[in-house]
């Protein structure tokens, strides 16, 4: 029973947390890069 608790909070914790992160983190990093140096060269 301790183990469940632990285990469960634990894996869903640090998980969410890196999914928001890299999903939020990666579309505004590609997007601002993407038109930067596009609209530089054009």
């Amino acid at each position: 029973m301790g183990e469940e608790n632990p285990a469960k909070g634990r894996p869903s914790s640090p998980k969410q947390r890196p999914d928001a992160m890299g999903a939020i983190r990666s579309p505004p990093l590609l997007s601002t890069a993407s038109p930067i140096p596009f609209l530089d060269i054009g």
